[in-house]
Order: structure tokens, then C-alpha cells, then sequence
């Protein structure tokens, strides 16, 4: 009789309490979490008559993306149904390296013209964003401001005009310097 009077004079949430269990301790670090360290971010500009000459530097810089020396971004990261303006926006403003695939096709583009080079020459000028360029085709790139950049090739000798090893021996030229500015970069960053 005194259990139930006990019982009664209990408030509800009390008798429906579940039974607290004990929890082992877990030490919480202190120390940081480490993150993977990502090399320079480099926004690629070229014209889509270009593609193919994309192709050819993506392939050769693979090894360099995978191993997490540089980062390349081009338009062809941009996910169907996105802001496709706004993600290129977003991609210019965090480049540390503008890499420029030169050709009639590029100069003639509108949209690099008016949207994709002056974000990054701006940022050359005034942030030291690093500006490589590629002569892939005759152009008349001496009638713009590309001209003023040095050319990570002779604009003389434009990829077009090799074939075969030869093509594949300048193609690994071109990685090998865009690397040595990456590394450049990367050191600059880091002091």
C-alpha cells in the first residue's frame, strides 16, 4: 500500500524515465584535423573550336591533377542545370594561375573577351595572379593584351604545327612549365 501512494505522488514524466546507460569516454583531440593539401587552382580559357587541343593538355597534365600538384578548371566541370555564368565567376575569382589556349577561335570569342580575360588580367595586375598562355594556332594575338604575357612556347612554332612525337614532345614541354609555375606558386603561398 505505501508502494502505491509512493507511486502516486510521482509526477508522469518521472515514472516513464528511461534508465540512463552509461557511455564510454571518448579522448576529444585537440590537435587539427589534417587536410589534404591541393596545389594552385588554374582556370583554363579557351574556346570551344579549341576542345581538342583541351583534350591534348588535360591528357598530358593528368598525372599532375591526380597527384594533386595543380588543379585545372575548365566550363566542362559546370553540372547540367547550374548557373553556368555564376559558376564561371566563381571559378575566376578563386584561380591562382589563368592558363589561355590562343587560337583565331579565342581571340574571336565574345564571351572571353568581354567575361573571362579582363576578371584575369585584372587579377594579374593587381593580385599577381599568373597569366600562361599556349599559342595553339597562327593568330593575331599582338593586337591584344595577351601579347604583353610571355608564352609558355614560341607563338612562332603554334602547337598546331607539330605532329606525332613532335607534338607530344612540346605537349610535355607545356606541362613541364605550367608544373615549374605551380611549384612557384605553391612555394610563394606556403611563405
Amino acid at each position: 500500500m505505501e508502494q502505491t501512494a509512493e507511486i502516486a505522488n510521482l509526477s508522469p514524466g518521472a515514472i516513464c524515465k528511461p534508465a540512463r546507460i552509461a557511455q564510454p569516454i571518448i579522448p576529444v583531440s585537440t590537435a587539427p584535423v589534417a587536410t589534404q593539401k591541393r596545389g594552385p587552382v588554374i582556370f583554363v580559357s579557351y574556346s570551344h573550336e579549341d576542345e581538342e587541343w583541351l583534350k591534348k593538355i588535360e591528357r598530358v597534365l593528368s598525372p599532375l591533377v591526380q597527384g594533386q600538384a595543380l588543379e585545372l578548371w575548365t566550363d566542362k566541370q559546370i553540372d547540367p542545370g547550374a548557373k553556368w555564368k555564376q559558376k564561371i565567376e566563381e571559378a575566376l575569382a578563386r584561380a591562382d594561375l589563368a592558363l589561355l589556349l590562343v587560337s583565331p577561335s579565342f581571340l574571336a570569342s565574345d564571351f572571353i573577351s568581354k567575361h573571362e580575360l579582363p576578371p584575369l588580367l585584372k587579377r594579374a595586375e593587381e593580385q599577381g595572379a599568373q597569366i600562361l598562355w599556349i599559342p595553339v594556332s597562327d593568330s593575331l594575338y599582338t593586337s591584344t593584351e595577351i601579347a604583353a604575357y610571355e608564352a609558355i612556347i614560341d607563338p612562332k612554332r603554334p602547337l598546331d604545327s607539330f605532329r606525332g612525337a613532335s607534338l607530344n614532345k612540346k605537349l610535355v614541354e607545356v606541362a613541364k612549365a605550367i608544373a615549374l609555375a605551380s611549384q612557384k606558386l605553391s612555394k610563394t603561398q606556403v611563405s
